[in-house]
């Protein structure tokens, strides 16, 4: 493919354009079987992502065991890919998986997941979404604008359009006005012009760019949208490792909240702790929501069960779903879980 051979950064904004246009005429199985080799082959995780991103989305179900290695990357700039890819997939394992993600330490990752559990489960992701939309703590906020952002269809534009109304936060608001942008549609675009004479003239001028625009050429782009004459330009990237940055900060204050005073860490367990009653083991759902707990004892143990669940015989579809959660926690930050994990996929 010619586009593997530009330079990075032109390489990126393609593979964008390509993802958002899809206007390559064979973007069939066998082109997206090279886009998949070409991500496993990519050394920059930000180009790797895009071909990730470009699998999901026109490659689908077929490819879901290839983007599922990508949620057990170190990286975060590859799950949250995977995560994005995973939106244009729908399939009932995903349900249990998606989830653990929401509690990542990246804020990308965080986003991208509630995005992707949208398509997937789209009353859990709205409920969480209203209750991050309605935190006091900024970062939740944050958050769930880039979520909303990330979910393509124009049901969002409610909540969107609830960003731009309630939020103060200069940055938050602009991401909710990038993703009215991206939402406006033929199907919407009147409702927009309705809207426009309720609003204070400053928000008004906001819509009426937005409406203009798509009216002329039916696409906005951007970093074109500007307030009195004023151009705002959005680094989404710049903000993002400013937000980063900012929860390193918190995370590592937490951190030293949480130690006491010889330094010992927040979680101590014994080996009875992580004992199991094999004749009692606990769902295959619950367990696969449970390999994403924040204590490290309770992923122990829902690994635990999930290999006793293999040992008494679970079979054909069961069987599948427990191995997929087996695999996704041999990335696991506890040397304990991986061990287990390890044994488990021998």
């Amino acid at each position: 493919m010619k586009v593997s051979k530009l330079p990075e950064d032109k390489k990126i904004a393609e593979l964008s354009r390509v993802f958002d246009e899809g206007d390559y005429d064979l973007l069939d199985n066998v082109v997206i079987s090279k886009i998949a080799e070409l991500a496993g082959a990519e050394g920059n995780p930000d180009v790797a992502g895009w071909y990730v991103r470009l699998v999901g989305k026109y490659g689908g179900q077929p490819f879901l065991s290839g983007i599922a290695r990508y949620l057990k990357s170190p990286n975060p700039k590859h799950i949250s890919a995977a995560l994005d890819a995973l939106y244009y997939i729908k399939d009932k394992n995903l349900i249990n998986i998606i989830p653990q993600f929401i509690r990542h330490s990246d804020k990308e990752v965080q986003s991208s997941a509630i995005a992707a559990l949208w398509a997937n489960d789209y009353e859990k992701s709205k409920q969480i979404l209203d209750k991050m939309l309605n935190a006091d703590e900024r970062e939740y906020r944050f958050i769930a604008a880039r979520s909303i952002l990330k979910i393509p269809d124009d049901k969002s534009l409610e909540m969107a359009m609830a960003i731009f109304y309630n939020e103060e936060d200069p940055e938050i608001f602009k991401i909710g006005v990038l993703a009215i942008q991206k939402k406006t549609t033929e199907a919407n675009y009147y409702k927009l012009k309705e809207i426009m004479d309720t609003l204070p003239s400053q928000k008004a001028n906001f819509i009426r760019q937005i409406v203009d625009k798509f009216d002329s050429a039916h696409h906005v782009d951007e970093i074109e949208v500007s307030d009195s004459g004023t151009e705002i330009t959005i680094d989404l990237q710049a903000e993002e490792d400013k937000e980063k940055e900012r929860m390193k900060k918190i995370a590592s204050a937490k951190a030293d909240g949480r130690k006491g005073a010889k330094g010992q860490p927040a979680e101590t367990f014994t080996e009875k702790d992580l004992e199991i009653d094999i004749n009692n083991l606990k769902p295959v759902p619950i367990l696969m929501t449970e390999i994403g707990s924040k204590k490290e004892s309770d992923r122990i143990k829902a690994i635990k069960m999930l290999i006793a669940h293999l040992k008494k015989g679970a079979s054909g579809e069961l069987k599948e779903q427990i191995v997929f959660a087996i695999e996704l926690a041999a990335g696991d930050v506890s040397q304990r879980v991986r061990d287990l994990v390890a044994e488990a996929l021998k």
